[in-house]
């Protein structure tokens, strides 16, 4: 008679396989808020607007966004020259503070829905269907236009034909 051959055992891993483990990469959300600000309330972000937004913060902005000097005083509705006046240690008042931080939060909501921010500079930069083919940075100088690209933005996000 031949003798049973015992089955191999094998170990299980401590943790169930249904959990879902964090990724090892995440997305860089841009903004010039300091990283250990990213998730500020709204309270704190009302905070930041009536504080003012400072030079180096709207520097930080442009940058982001690619954008010259003249671009960003006309969002932010005043001459160039003034623009120029800013000295490093001068805050903006409270509209154009608030200007910036939504101009940051579309910018930060745009690159999660494109992954990135070439991608996303170049939808800013490119004729959009869902706007009469115009250009979504026609659309960044007032509040309801920035609210129009991030209900566009949240269209694209669920694959809705934008």
């Amino acid at each position: 008679m031949k003798s049973k051959k015992k089955n191999q055992e094998y170990k299980e891993d401590d943790q169930p396989s249904l959990i879902v483990s964090e990724p090892i990469g995440y997305y860089y959300a841009p903004t010039f808020f300091p990283a250990k600000t990213q998730n500020l309330s709204d309270m704190d972000i009302l905070n930041v607007i009536k504080k003012g937004v400072s030079k180096k913060e709207l520097d930080n902005t442009m940058l982001m966004m690619d954008f010259s000097l003249e671009d960003m005083a006309a969002l932010l509705h005043i001459s160039s020259r003034t623009f120029r006046r800013f000295t490093d240690d001068s805050f903006l008042n409270t509209e154009q503070s608030e200007r910036i931080v939504e101009l940051n939060k579309l910018y930060q909501y745009g690159v999660e829905v494109f992954g990135s921010l070439s991608k996303f500079r170049r939808w800013i930069d490119s004729e959009v269907i869902a706007l009469g083919n115009k250009n979504p940075r026609e659309f960044l100088d007032t509040s309801l236009g920035i609210s129009i690209l991030r209900t566009i933005l949240g269209r694209i996000e669920y694959g809705v034909y934008s």
